[in-house]
């Protein structure tokens, strides 16, 4: 379960933090295509965060560039477990779990079962755009402070895509 009972909550740990941060306001999204195409945010800035469950009541949660391929692979490496055990979470869980919306799903949740996992191209990027718990706003934070202050681990696991054309 996530330690904040709400997505506010999370924003008023970076607060505490010292952290900063801008929230955006937009209509719902749902995938990376959809929020570059719905929100301000800018493409080669947005990262989406995809969620996993693995044994022993834990998760991951990999943020990574919004239009980049995940190595499924190397993200089981990096978690020490078998491919076989890294398993996309379902929308009901995520919701129920984590508090996460489905189009709002971060590299945000604080708590003991779950590891924030950033690729190494993200924190390239200075301020980022990600969820944080809400399909309908999109956190700007610096991609350095925010893995310092999720306590997030740093790896290799994506490789470079390229968006779609019309985009």
């Amino acid at each position: 379960m996530s330690a904040f009972s709400s997505v506010d909550a999370f924003l008023e740990y970076l607060d505490s933090a010292g952290v900063a941060y801008e929230v955006h306001a937009h209509q719902p999204v749902g995938g990376a295509e959809h929020s570059a195409a719905t929100t301000a945010s800018p493409p080669e800035r947005m990262v989406k965060t995809l969620a996993f469950k693995l044994p022993g009541q834990r998760w991951v949660l990999a943020a990574l560039r919004a239009f980049d391929r995940l190595a499924y692979g190397e993200l089981a490496k990096f978690c020490d477990v078998r491919r076989a055990e890294l398993r996309a979470a379902d929308q009901a869980a995520i919701e129920r779990e984590l508090g996460f919306q489905i189009g709002g799903v971060g590299p945000t949740a604080l708590a003991d079962n779950v590891m924030i996992a950033f690729d190494a191209a993200v924190l390239d990027i200075g301020i980022i755009y990600c969820g944080y718990g809400r399909a309908d706003r999109t956190l700007a934070i610096d991609a350095r402070a925010l893995c310092e202050v999720v306590n997030g681990r740093r790896g290799r696991f994506a490789r470079p895509g390229q968006r779609s054309p019309g985009h």
